[in-house]
């Protein structure tokens, strides 16, 4: 990972005496996850983006599926509360090329940006928000909001400063990275987002999914694909408007959800709107109903655990298919839903 940077610089420095310009923006910090000194982690921890501490195996995960155009992705996302801090581990899968360029925004980049705050903040635009940009080469930046939708970088110049690892993958024309990221209580502490001496317990975050376009594109409109999962998924509606209707983690579970089971039977289908098998609390959840013959009619019976929903089906703009929706008041236990057909 170093030596591609350092390749990349050379050859921008080649350019340059040829007479051409490299566009440089300062935002971009190149690796700065990689050698250089790091906050005591837990014991059997090791920050090497390969996630196979036994840790995150016994959190709950986020399994998010993105689809959008041609594209896809999935994000395994999870948080671990250690004794040192925070342990994120997010692995990506996408079938679109991973571009990083050093020369342009990390935002343009191929990579994951999210957005933190602890679990009692009622709204993103204060500074207790954070904005965490993971580009997939293993460059790190943080942010902090300094009102509205305005970030400024706050990296503190300490060992007590987050860490980054990452790892790439790629084969059979998929492609993605690792990204294991250690927040140290103390960077929380230094920063003012909590007292002195308090460790964070839960969080609330909002997931973004970049995928580049092109190598040399700086047009944030045209050269990539930004999805947020809160914003397209959720009920938060405007970005990061709603804090306490993002995804939750907390310290001991991971992320917080509950299970989702829809069973269908006779002639056609049921499934989740993104094919999940859980719901997010204070969301609502969409259930896709395909009869066979494309008719409402033909819907028998609909159960939301145990209650009578047929009315709430609604006709979809797509021919055939219809939605039922999954009210928020729902979604604090366990879902079943139960869908017959004629």
């Amino acid at each position: 990972m170093k030596s591609r940077f350092l390749l990349l610089t050379a050859l921008s420095l080649l350019a340059s005496c040829a007479g051409q310009e490299t566009p440089v923006i300062e935002e971009y910090v190149p690796t700065l996850g990689y050698d250089r000194e790091c906050h005591q982690v837990d014991n059997g921890f090791k920050l090497d983006g390969v996630l196979d501490e036994s840790e995150y195996a016994s959190t709950k995960h986020f399994k998010g599926k993105k689809t959008s155009g041609d594209e896809w992705a999935t994000v395994d996302w999870t948080i671990y509360f250690g004794e040192q801090g925070l342990y994120m581990g997010i692995d990506v899968t996408e079938n679109t090329k991973i571009y990083v360029n050093p020369y342009r925004a990390t935002y343009i980049n191929s990579g994951i940006e999210m957005y933190l705050s602890p679990s009692t903040s009622t709204a993103y635009d204060t500074p207790k928000t954070l904005e965490i940009d993971m580009v997939a080469d293993g460059t790190l930046l943080i942010k902090r909001n300094i009102g509205g939708s305005s970030y400024g970088r706050c990296e503190i110049e300490d060992k007590n400063n987050p860490y980054l690892a990452t790892t790439q993958k790629e084969g059979d024309g998929v492609y993605g990275y690792i990204h294991e990221l250690f927040m140290p209580y103390e960077f929380f502490q230094r920063l003012g987002i909590v007292e002195n001496n308090e460790k964070i317990e839960e969080v609330v975050a909002d997931i973004v999914h970049i995928s580049s376009k092109n190598y040399e594109g700086n047009n944030s409109g045209v050269d990539r694909n930004y999805y947020s999962f809160a914003v397209k998924q959720l009920d938060s509606g405007v970005a990061w408007s709603k804090p306490q209707n993002t995804y939750h983690f907390k310290k001991g579970v991971g992320f917080i959800c509950h299970n989702l089971t829809v069973k269908s039977e006779g002639n056609g289908e049921a499934y989740e709107v993104n094919g999940y098998d859980f719901v997010v609390p204070n969301n609502s959840a969409i259930v896709v109903v395909k009869p066979q013959n494309g008719r409402i009619s033909s819907v028998e019976k609909a159960l939301v655990n145990g209650v009578d929903c047929v009315s709430s089906i609604k006709k979809t703009n797509a021919e055939g298919i219809y939605h039922l929706v999954i009210d928020k008041a729902d979604t604090s236990r366990d879902v079943e839903v139960e869908i017959s057909f004629k």
